[in-house]
């Protein structure tokens, strides 16, 4: 569930405020059931709810994340990592039905799906003869795959990119918390295998303990009270490496 529109205040029931039956326990008629619902409505307050939609509300109150979000939409301008996978709680809203049903059924296709099987042989030739028959029937569909690649990013800034944004502050803090991070794109192409374990280790040389050079040397600074970003972050296409305080 993405989103709703949720009555606040609501009953169990669905209704709002005193019950209004006549309390002799009899059924209403359906003129009865109307102006009761109208009434409702009239009286009612709306908030937007849902599971989706209250998770990243979650998410996005937390300025770490909010950083780690901001960092890698400006990073991949051209590429579909721009967008939040979970959903911006300020656009979730917007979403109507049409659009949602119109990308499952672009980009939801067994042609656009891995198939992971663990155990014997017996077990693996059964899972595969499950998925044939659950998929065949549904067909190929090449485009599902094409639209959903992801494209390498390429350095096509000139200068550094600043963006600055307000975030939750915790009570009491008032305007006196401030956050700076710096993300760095580190490939704009496939790597070997060599130059990743390359930046693995140099990730662990200069933040992997308290007493790391990089992380020191901030921590030292008294420009912060510590480190944010986590360093190097090798989850996506394109690895990346953030450090800030």
């Amino acid at each position: 569930e993405g989103w709703r529109y949720d009555v606040v205040g609501a009953n169990e029931d669905g209704t709002v405020g005193d019950d209004e039956s006549d309390g002799d326990g009899g059924d209403r008629d359906l003129a009865d059931v109307n102006y009761a619902l109208d009434s409702m409505i009239n009286r009612a307050e709306f908030e937007y709810k849902g599971v989706v939609f209250s998770e990243m509300k979650g998410a996005y109150s937390d300025p770490e994340g909010l950083i780690d979000r901001i960092s890698q939409t400006l990073l991949f301008p051209d590429n579909s990592y721009r967008f939040d996978s979970g959903g911006d709680p300020a656009v979730i809203p917007t979403l109507t039905r049409d659009e949602f049903v119109s990308f499952y059924k672009k980009y939801y296709h067994p042609t656009n799906s891995r198939l992971f099987v663990a155990g014997d042989e017996s077990d693996v030739y059964h899972a595969l003869s499950q998925a044939d028959r659950y998929m065949s029937p549904m067909g190929y569909n090449p485009e599902s795959r094409k639209d959903s690649a992801i494209v390498y990013q390429k350095r096509t800034f000139h200068k550094p990119v600043f963006e600055r944004r307000p975030y939750a502050a915790a009570p009491g803090e008032g305007d006196s918390g401030f956050m700076l991070c710096i993300t760095w794109l580190l490939n704009t192409q496939p790597t070997t295998s060599m130059m990743q374990l390359a930046w693995i280790v140099l990730d662990s040389l200069l933040l992997g303990k308290p007493s790391s050079p990089l992380t020191k040397a901030l921590e030292d600074s008294n420009l912060g009270e510590s480190t944010i970003g986590g360093g190097l972050d090798d989850t996506l296409l394109q690895s990346t490496f953030s450090i800030g305080m």
